[in-house]
C-alpha cells in the first residue's frame, strides 16, 4: 500500500506542506515575499563581491607564482624592475670589484648565501654599478671554473709515478 499523496512512492507537489513565512495568498506561483526577494538580492550582491575579491586574490597569487617561476634561478635579485622580455645589460666588473670577489672566493669554503651576497653587493657598489644577481652568478661561475681547473689538473698529473 502506498502513502497518501504519492504516485509510486513519489510525493506530489500539492501534498507538500507549505514552508513557514510564505504568504498565504491564493497565488501559488509566488515563492517569496518582496522582503525576502530584496534580502535574497542583497545576499547575491554580497556573494558576488566576495567572489570578485576571491578571484582577484587568486589571480594575484597566480601572477606572483608565474613571475617567480619565469626567472632562470630562484634568486630574488633577478631583475624584477624590467618589463617582461627585456634583457638585463651585461655587467662589466671593474678590476677592483674582480679582485674583491676573487679574495672572498679564495678565502671562503662555501658559496655565499643570500644575506652575504647582499652585503658583498653593497660593498662592491662603492667601486661601480652591480646587482645582487651579478654577484650570485659570478660566484656560481667561479666555482664551476675552479672545479673544471681542478679536474683538468688531476687528469694531467701523472698518477702512480714514484718520487
Amino acid at each position: 500500500m502506498e502513502a497518501p499523496g504519492t504516485v509510486e512512492g513519489t510525493l506530489l507537489r500539492q501534498d507538500l506542506p507549505k514552508p513557514a513565512g510564505l504568504p498565504s495568498t491564493s497565488d501559488s506561483s509566488r515563492v517569496m515575499t518582496e522582503e525576502q526577494l530584496s534580502q535574497f538580492a542583497e545576499q547575491i550582491k554580497q556573494f558576488s563581491e566576495i567572489s570578485r575579491r576571491s578571484i582577484e586574490k587568486q589571480k594575484a597569487k597566480l601572477d606572483a607564482e608565474r613571475d617567480r617561476r619565469s626567472h632562470k634561478s630562484g634568486f630574488r635579485g633577478a631583475g624584477a624592475e624590467r618589463p617582461p622580455g627585456a634583457t638585463r645589460p651585461r655587467w662589466k666588473p671593474t678590476t677592483v670589484q674582480i679582485s674583491i670577489l676573487e679574495y672572498i672566493f679564495e678565502n671562503s669554503d662555501l658559496l655565499p648565501g643570500d644575506k652575504d651576497i647582499t652585503v658583498i653587493t653593497n660593498g662592491l657598489r662603492l667601486y661601480g654599478p652591480v646587482e645582487e644577481v651579478n654577484v650570485f652568478y659570478w660566484f656560481q661561475n667561479r666555482r664551476a671554473r675552479a672545479k673544471r681547473t681542478a679536474a683538468t689538473a688531476t687528469a694531467t698529473t701523472p698518477s702512480g709515478s714514484a718520487a
